[in-house]
């Protein structure tokens, strides 16, 4: 087990096995935190253009939730969560993402949209058992793939999703174009509880 002092791990008490687990766990950290940036800063943008407000970002979190973001009058907490197809999708992306050894050349899945929008019901379920305090939005990221923005849509349409304690939640990401119609694909944002901040300056 790595020993981790405040100024965090001390390299020299690892034997080599776990220098390479601690390493492993510095990338991941790193990849972590570069796709939260990544998919919050996409994300804010369209919120800004959407909303007419002028967020930009601030820090991350301290623990929670992963990024901050302040405009003159406001600050908007952000938790990011990703969504896969299923479990091996999501090792499949990920070890490709850290250029893993084990890396896999494919990936193959059974019903993949519904498999889709029930990883997407558990990453809110989970993230909802904790209460991130006020203004605070969960974005669940989607990998680009083979559902369409309209079959998710459809697909999530009249689910239930319970107590959640953010001020809205959204998926976001790349969907596919549909009979190569470009306005059907490309990052689109779903909202699944809209951001009253977004519906008081837009006056939707």
């Amino acid at each position: 087990v790595p020993a981790y002092t405040a100024r965090g791990p001390d390299y020299a008490a690892l034997s080599p096995p776990n220098y390479k687990l601690a390493a492993r766990h510095r990338l991941m950290t790193t990849l972590n935190e570069q796709f939260e940036r990544y998919h919050g800063d996409q994300f804010v943008e369209w919120l800004n253009a959407k909303s007419g407000s002028a967020f930009a970002f601030e820090r991350r979190g301290d623990p929670a939730p992963d990024l901050l973001y302040s405009s003159p009058d406001a600050r908007l907490g952000i938790e990011i969560t990703g969504a896969y197809y299923d479990k091996e999708h999501a090792k499949f992306l990920w070890a490709g993402a850290r250029d893993a050894d084990e890396a896999e050349d494919g990936w193959v899945g059974v019903n993949p949209d519904v498999g889709l929008k029930n990883e997407v019901l558990k990453r809110i379920s989970k993230k909802s058992a904790k209460d991130y305090g006020e203004e605070c939005i969960l974005l669940v990221v989607i990998p680009p793939g083979v559902t369409s923005y309209a079959d998710l849509s459809n697909l999530l349409s009249g689910c239930e999703f319970g107590q959640l304690h953010f001020s809205g939640v959204y998926v976001a990401g790349k969907f596919p174009n549909i009979n190569f119609d470009p306005s059907t694909g490309g990052y689109r944002v779903l909202p699944l509880k809209e951001w009253e901040g977004a519906r008081a300056r837009t006056g939707s």
